[in-house]
């Protein structure tokens, strides 16, 4: 009969609380791998430790917990505490606040329609102080006859430019050879990668094939979010990509183990079903990882180690 686990709601994150009371002690682990095998297969998650008092707080990261629902029964299991356990009321989780940024106020420049000093003098000046210039009155005779032989002259002018300049039909219309004004580039550079902002569930459900989830499981890797990246490689896995299978092989793998991983711990079960899968599907590039392994186990097999004696028998029939 499993164990009846109690798990709560966080009240500062958008996280679970998985509550395991006297296992204080194995907080020294610091990090727990935690599945849900019946539910989701394909999917895991790391979960960070904490002591409180003699009790043991599991802290089960936001990607994973919201995969659950909310009052419903869930069996969970823990590897490295040795844990299977039913979580009958799955806790609500409290949802991540949304904060709306207030848009800055752009008040419009005053406009100063006092003069300056030296507007002030240059209107002044130009104001005549004295009296008004009395008009003298011209003689109509003057103007007509000015304005006539300037006339004459500027219509002489136009018939002689004419007669040696015509303009040609079409002329008057803008010329349709100009070259076009480039379009601006646009400067925005499009987003390389479509589910960054994505949640694990949303990219194992929107990607189209097992390479973009190992893809993307890779990217997150690399910028820091170990959690995702390996529930990424871990459903890809699941869909049959190899690549996925010998990277977690490589990763659970205690002769290649790296503690500044993305796995807390190595894992010897873990790392011979991959590099097992990986076999199966006619990939061969980790054989020789597989081989090193299983020399590995053979030795700790001949010194009466159970687990090894165990993997021998289900990876290397």
């Amino acid at each position: 009969m499993n164990t009846e686990l109690h798990v709560s709601a966080s009240h500062e994150v958008e996280e679970a609380i998985l509550h395991l009371p006297g296992r204080a002690a194995d907080a020294s682990r610091e990090h727990v791998t935690i599945r849900a095998p019946d539910y989701f297969p394909e999917s895991r998650a790391t979960g960070r430790l904490e002591a409180q008092g003699a009790d043991l707080l599991v802290h089960i990261p936001r990607e994973f917990a919201t995969m659950f629902e909310a009052n419903a029964s869930y069996q969970l299991e823990i590897p490295e505490l040795q844990i299977v356990g039913d979580v009958f009321d799955w806790p609500v989780l409290r949802a991540r606040p949304i904060v709306v940024e207030p848009r800055p106020v752009i008040l419009p420049k005053k406009i100063t329609t006092k003069p300056t000093s030296e507007e002030d003098e240059m209107i002044h000046s130009e104001i005549p102080v004295g009296p008004p210039e009395k008009k003298t009155e011209r003689k109509h005779l003057v103007p007509v006859l000015g304005g006539g032989v300037i006339g004459l002259g500027i219509l002489g002018f136009l018939a002689f430019y004419l007669l040696h300049h015509p303009i040609l039909p079409g002329q008057d219309k803008v010329a349709s050879s100009r070259s076009p004004i480039a379009a601006p580039l646009n400067a925005t550079a499009p987003d390389s990668d479509p589910f960054a902002n994505k949640s694990v569930p949303d990219v194992i459900r929107e990607a189209g094939t097992a390479v973009q989830i190992r893809q993307e499981g890779e990217t997150r890797l690399k910028n820091g979010k170990t959690d995702d990246g390996v529930l990424l490689l871990e459903a890809a896995a699941d869909r049959g990509d190899t690549p996925a299978m010998n990277h977690l092989g490589h990763l659970y793998d205690p002769t290649t183990f790296d503690p500044k991983g993305p796995i807390p711990s190595p894992d010897v079960r873990e790392s011979a079903h991959y590099y097992q899968s990986a076999a199966k599907a006619g990939d061969t590039s980790s054989a020789q990882d597989r081989a090193r392994l299983h020399t590995a186990l053979q030795q700790q097999s001949a010194n009466d180690d159970m687990t090894a004696q165990l993997a021998l028998k289900d990876f290397w029939p």
